[in-house]
């Protein structure tokens, strides 16, 4: 999806698009995979660090980053200043616990401390998942108030219409792209 998401841009006109991606459970196998594909592998210590992320991500990051662990996403929230998340649902992540449980409490407080400043858009709807996925919740995250090619106002529109047109081109593109 990262993938497409880049060509897409990049069809739009968009300036240099660098991909990076991390994880600390990569394999050589999947460093290789990755780098083969122009992705540039970072380095991170533990699931619930930011590692070399950290210093890479700033106001013109769109940030695909399903399955962070909780403490990872606070920290990325607390202290990198992206426009566009693409991640977990956490509106859908909060339900899956019971109420009093430490996880209901963690999703809600991450919520209401970093993710109160975007706005939500949730990422549903036939051909976006298959069906062994469709638990893993997903959301667009944007900041209201941020600039995105130097156009305010109508940017939360027009970042919705081109996701849309990147989904679509998703579910059309042949299953061996996927």
């Amino acid at each position: 999806m990262l993938l497409g998401v880049a060509d897409y841009l990049r069809l739009k006109g968009s300036p240099e698009i660098a991909i990076y991606a991390q994880d600390p459970s990569f394999t050589k196998a999947d460093d290789a995979f990755l780098r083969s594909l122009g992705v540039q592998v970072l380095k991170t210590p533990s699931p619930s660090d930011l590692g070399e992320a950290g210093r890479i991500i700033d106001d013109k990051t769109l940030l695909y980053s399903p399955f962070l662990t909780m403490e990872a996403y606070e920290l990325l929230l607390k202290n990198c200043a992206m426009d566009l998340l693409l991640g977990d649902d956490f509106s859908v992540l909060r339900s899956k616990w019971e109420k009093h449980t430490a996880e209901h409490k963690q999703v809600e407080l991450l919520m209401k401390s970093g993710v109160s400043k975007y706005q939500r858009r949730a990422i549903t709807g036939d051909g976006f998942w298959g069906e062994e996925d469709w638990h893993f919740p997903m959301a667009l995250y944007w900041r209201p108030s941020q600039r995105i090619n130097g156009q305010t106002g109508a940017r939360n529109e027009k970042a919705m219409s081109q996701f849309d047109q990147v989904r679509r081109l998703r579910e059309d593109a042949p299953r061996s792209r996927l």
